[in-house]
């Protein structure tokens, strides 16, 4: 079964080598890496060309935004599943294989894991608490809290295109987690199988800006009566 992993970038030179090199030694090995790369303009695509080997590098005539570029990379997939990683993640080197294994064995259409989050600027730690349930997972990302809670996990192809292409984009505001609660909902209204594990499936760079998210949220989650 293969699995794409997506990686949609914008000026990511940073980053990009290190989040390729965590995919590259998974002990999952049916995988396809996917480089979107949003018309960078630092050395992102020549250390992603590294690798050309191993990755399918999609290069955009100009920056569509970062949404745009998101979806672009999605439809580039070729795999059963897709996970998607931002350029600042890192994959722990079995973290695909479990996700494989559960939503295979559960006939699941997206597998969950848990996320560590660094904050870069001060070395802070945090491991995103268990999820019981999806409406759980909906209750901790909009309480007050500063969890931003993420869905790090595979999603089966068709479904991930289909539910992340209905997003608004007016609502997919970088530094809010309003995408995440559209799909959230998605997953709550439509009663789609998922299945959680434990485990830390990625470790995230993380720069804590909530900007509007309290509001966004707020209104998603009275939506769903999930206060």
């Amino acid at each position: 079964v293969m699995v794409s992993v997506c990686i949609p970038v914008f000026n990511g030179e940073v980053y990009i080598e290190n989040a390729i090199k965590s995919v590259i030694s998974q002990s999952y090995k049916n995988i396809e890496i996917i480089v979107s790369d949003n018309c960078s303009t630092d050395d992102t695509l020549k250390i992603a060309k590294k690798f050309q080997d191993k990755v399918v590098i999609c290069s955009r005539d100009k920056n569509y935004g970062a949404y745009d570029n998101f979806l672009f990379s999605i439809k580039c997939a070729n795999g059963k599943y897709i996970m998607t990683m931002g350029v600042d993640d890192f994959l722990y080197p079995d973290s695909i294989e479990k996700l494989v294994n559960i939503i295979e064995k559960e006939s699941s259409i997206v597998a969950i894991g848990t996320v560590l989050k660094v904050m870069p600027e001060t070395k802070y730690e945090v491991v995103v608490p268990k999820v019981y349930s999806i409406k759980n997972l909906i209750q901790i990302t909009c309480s007050r809290k500063k969890i931003n809670y993420l869905i790090c996990g595979l999603w089966d192809r068709d479904v991930y295109r289909s539910e992340f292409g209905k997003l608004n984009l007016k609502f997919a505001h970088r530094g809010t987690s309003s995408d995440r609660i559209l799909v959230y909902s998605a997953l709550y209204n439509n009663d789609i199988r998922y299945s959680v594990i434990d485990d830390l499936i990625l470790q995230k760079k993380y720069l804590d800006s909530r900007g509007n998210q309290a509001k966004l949220t707020s209104f998603y989650c009275s939506i769903m009566q999930c206060n």
